[in-house]
Formats: C-alpha cells, sequence, structure tokens
C-alpha cells in the first residue's frame, strides 16, 4: 500500500519503477498469503466445500485483471492517479481485514 501511494506522489521514472517492482511483489505474495490464510482457516469445513470456498476466493482475486486494464486509460498517462488510487484504497482495505480476521479468527475457538 505504502509503495501504491508513493508510486503517485513521485514522478521520476526510475524511482516509479523501483515502487511499481516492489508493489508487483507485494500485490503477488498477497495472492498466496490470502489462499493460505483461507485454507488454514476452513480446516473445519468439509472439503469439497472448502475447494469451492478457495476457488471463488481465486476466482474473485483475478478478476483484477480483467477490470484492471479500465483503471488506467491512456488519457491519465503517465501519472495514472485513478488505477494508483484504487489499487492503495484496495490495499487499505485488505489490511483491515486481515487484521479483523486476525483478531476474530484468535477468539474464535471450536
Amino acid at each position: 500500500m505504502i509503495t501504491s501511494i508513493l508510486v503517485c506522489v513521485l514522478h521520476k521514472f526510475t524511482v516509479r519503477y523501483a515502487l511499481l517492482v516492489l508493489m508487483a511483489a507485494g500485490l503477488w505474495s498477497s495472492n498466496a498469503l490470502s489462499l493460505s490464510f483461507a485454507s488454514s482457516t476452513f480446516g473445519s469445513i468439509d472439503a469439497k466445500v472448502r475447494a469451492i470456498a478457495l476457488a471463488v476466493m481465486n476466482g474473485l482475486g483475478n478478476l483484477a485483471q480483467i477490470y484492471g486494464a479500465y483503471l488506467f486509460p491512456f488519457k491519465d498517462a503517465p501519472q495514472y492517479y485513478m488505477g494508483f488510487g484504487v489499487i492503495s484504497g484496495m490495499l487499505g482495505f485488505g489490511v483491515g481485514v486481515y487484521i479483523t480476521m486476525h483478531i476474530l479468527v484468535r477468539r474464535w475457538k471450536p
């Protein structure tokens, strides 16, 4: 989230490129993190239901490849404030969800 915000603020090409590399690394690693978190949290659920839930999660996560192209229209080049603003907001929301889920899962013990 921090790198996405910095990409909106900083406009030097080499700095933005380095930040985009770091941002992409964080985005791709968060996908694996969410799937591993869900699979361990859904451990007590029936195996078929867990498989469907993980497939839906993975599918929804990959929807970004479809709508993401529309967040970066050519007319916004080279800053792309809308695209990076949406990414920053979604990452902030994700941080909030992970913190909330961490607290709720620790409190809920079967």
